[in-house]
């Protein structure tokens, strides 16, 4: 009998998916992960990116606090 390791309980994503969730190209999410910006491993030749470090990606590019707006003297 042989031991299998356990099965992932996280999902994986392909660059390719990650980049239609980004709705980026396949280049840009590849320069990301290159860049250290966007967590990935590989598994054989391809790059895989877990689901949650992802949308952690997204949540710290996109979704970054907007400053208040700037009230303007010339409408008192």
């Amino acid at each position: 009998m042989s031991k299998r390791a356990p099965a992932l309980s996280m999902p994986l994503m392909s660059v390719a998916e990650a980049a239609d969730f980004l709705r980026v190209g396949a280049r840009t999410v590849l320069n990301e992960i290159d860049r250290g910006n966007l967590r990935a491993g590989k598994v054989g030749r391809q790059w895989r990116i877990k689901e949650s470090d992802l949308l952690a990606y997204w949540r710290t590019r996109y979704m970054a606090p907007r400053s208040k707006a700037v009230k303007s003297s010339v409408y008192r």
